[in-house]
């Protein structure tokens, strides 16, 4: 309450310079999405400079037009939004494609589930740890142990960018083994995803769809475009670049 109050003081204070720190890491949906629209406001209507600072990627890409990437106190990079968020990840080693742990105990996971063991893997590559493109095959896959008295389970992720987009979620009902590994792959087709950061939310479910354990951001991962980053063409638009069929017919006209 007393960080939403001085928000909402400094906001309406007009000053040239609003130093926001963290402000969207407390308070509620509705808070955030008010305090969001309240420094568009400032930055872009009234053309005064908001300083924000925050570990939300989204935000930082949404709200601001220069970031800078800091480090121990120095900054370290300059840049577009973009442009920093992905050093901020490759250079903090949070590009996770891979996570292992035997320890059933120490896995993550709870009475119901652990996690012993999940990767993003190029399907494409004789290298599973091969660079992923655009036009590679990828496998997302999974080793977990289900404690529950259900042999059969619901075992689904959801693929989000890092502005929050879910671009889709997949579930498949898996036999499993009560009390021992159990291993599943799902394989995500090439020419589908844009080149991108993503991140894996996975979550199991019972039979009946009642909820037995979540994970947000479990693994992340970059999807490059090699051909268009060589040829300096761009990104293509959207969550999504399926290849899709495009035919010459012969033209009659209409009688």
């Amino acid at each position: 309450m007393y960080v939403r109050l001085a928000f909402g003081v400094a906001a309406h204070l007009e000053p040239e310079i609003l130093i926001v720190d963290e402000v969207l890491a407390v308070g509620d949906a509705d808070f955030q999405k008010k305090a969001l629209g309240k420094m568009k406001d400032v930055s872009g209507k009234d053309g005064r400079t908001v300083l924000f600072v925050s570990h939300n990627m989204a935000a930082v890409e949404t709200l601001c037009n220069t970031a800078l990437f800091m480090e121990n106190g120095f900054v370290k990079e300059q840049g577009t939004p973009t442009q920093m968020i992905k050093s901020y990840l490759e250079k903090g080693s949070l590009l996770k494609r891979i996570y292992s742990n035997e320890n059933i105990e120490n896995a993550i996971g709870n009475e119901n589930v652990r996690v012993l063991f999940a990767a993003i893997e190029n399907a494409s590559a004789s290298d599973a740890d091969e660079m992923i493109d655009v036009n590679s095959a990828i496998d997302l896959r999974i080793v977990f142990v289900n404690s529950t008295k259900e042999e059969t389970i619901s075992v689904g992720f959801d693929l989000i960018t890092l502005k929050g987009d879910i671009v889709f979620g997949s579930t498949n009902k898996t036999q499993s083994n009560i009390g021992a590994p159990t291993e599943i792959v799902c394989r995500i087709p090439p020419n589908l995803l844009n080149n991108d950061v993503y991140q894996i939310h996975l979550y199991f479910h019972t039979n009946g769809m009642s909820g037995l354990f979540s994970y947000n951001e479990l693994l992340t991962f970059e999807i490059k475009d090699v051909e268009r980053e060589s040829g300096f063409l761009g990104k293509v638009n959207g969550l999504i670049r399926p290849v899709l069929q495009w035919e010459k017919i012969e033209y009659t006209h209409a009688k």
